[in-house]
């Protein structure tokens, strides 16, 4: 594994030599205004630099995998060689061997779209991905508003593999939305609600208590509480579809496949509190809800056929860690928007 080129320190200044010195001065450079020239002309063009459902650099051979369906964690391989090639490197730079620093380790493929990762695959694509000045040409005009830029001073909570650790990286999905969030928001997780738009498909961690009725869930599950009480909570990412955006909190519609087993595992009474939520690529699909089903306008990682949108809605902010994972179309967001309302207007009535 090749590692990226520094900044340039001084005419007389001493090359440093080592992966560790390397990512000593990169770190240092992060609190840096955010200054790129390669960005988007409108916040419509979702689309602009994306070949089918998913984002990748135009022209490279990497692109050239995606266009062929392969799964955005599957990519690692294609990644690294072009990195090694130079296509991902700033100031010219035509390999990390031409800046003076050394190279270490070597190449990692990372597991299908239906397999976890292991420990080692996740430490080198965090260093592949943050560990390296690779060029952004895709980043959002979203970055340049004046609401986002007053927020800056908050990248550094959701930037870095720290930050990256909160997640679940064995999951291949998460590993596509970190990717896209650094080549489109130059970040790990939401910064500013400014960044945020109704109909984005997002995804979140949130803690919830497990009942005395309810097992442990695996190694997100931790008792809290010490001498003063004692209280088991779970921590679990979530999918959802953003309704509204408020000064400090969504408003989002939960996205739920009930354990991949779909609607039709539940109760005939709760369907039409659900709808459904389609991709293109759902091949005989179905939901038994009443309500017409929402389309995935784009998504960075697979959505399951499985997937209905809870019309009843929940409340989540930044400090949930908020990634993106794609949008429903402006169609799909005024009709999710109606049933929310009829759904919940009934509920109070």
């Amino acid at each position: 594994m090749g590692v990226s080129r520094i900044e340039h320190r001084g005419k007389h200044a001493a090359r440093p030599q080592s992966a560790r010195e390397c990512r000593a001065y990169r770190e240092a450079s992060i609190a840096r205004p955010l200054t790129r020239t390669h960005s988007l002309s409108s916040r419509a063009a979702w689309k602009d630099g994306f070949e089918g459902d998913r984002y990748v650099p135009v022209g490279s051979s990497f692109w050239q995998r995606f266009k062929s369906g392969a799964s955005g964690s599957s990519m690692l391989t294609s990644l690294n060689r072009e990195m090694d090639d130079g296509l991902f490197y700033e100031d010219g730079a035509s390999s990390p061997d031409s800046t003076g620093c050394s190279s270490v380790g070597s190449k990692v493929s990372l597991p299908t779209a239906h397999s976890r990762c292991s420990v080692d695959d996740i430490d080198d694509y965090l260093e592949l991905l943050y560990g390296h000045s690779r060029l952004q040409d895709k980043l959002s005009s979203v970055l340049q508003e004046q609401e986002v830029i007053a927020d800056y001073h908050r990248r550094q909570y959701h930037w870095g593999e720290e930050c990256a650790r909160q997640f679940d990286m064995t999951q291949p999905y998460v590993l596509d939305m970190l990717r896209y969030m650094y080549e489109r928001f130059n970040a790990v997780s939401f910064y500013s609600i400014g960044m945020i738009e109704p109909g984005m498909i997002v995804y979140y961690l949130e803690p919830y208590t497990l009942g005395l009725d309810q097992n442990n869930q695996g190694c997100g599950t931790a008792t809290v509480g010490g001498t003063r009480f004692e209280a088991r909570v779970h921590l679990k990412g979530r999918f959802a579809i953003v309704v509204e955006k408020y000064a400090q909190h969504l408003k989002v519609a939960e996205i739920l496949t009930f354990g991949h087993k779909g609607l039709q595992s539940k109760p005939p009474k709760v369907w039409p509190e659900y709808v459904g939520l389609r991709a293109v690529e759902h091949k005989n699909w179905s939901n038994p809800s009443p309500n017409k089903a929402l389309e995935v306008g784009y998504s960075c990682c697979e959505i399951l056929p499985q997937s209905s949108a809870h019309l009843v809605t929940d409340k989540v902010a930044l400090s949930n860690q908020i990634l993106c994972a794609g949008y429903v179309t402006h169609d799909s967001l005024h009709r999710l928007r109606a049933l929310i309302r009829k759904t919940e207007g009934r509920m109070y009535q």
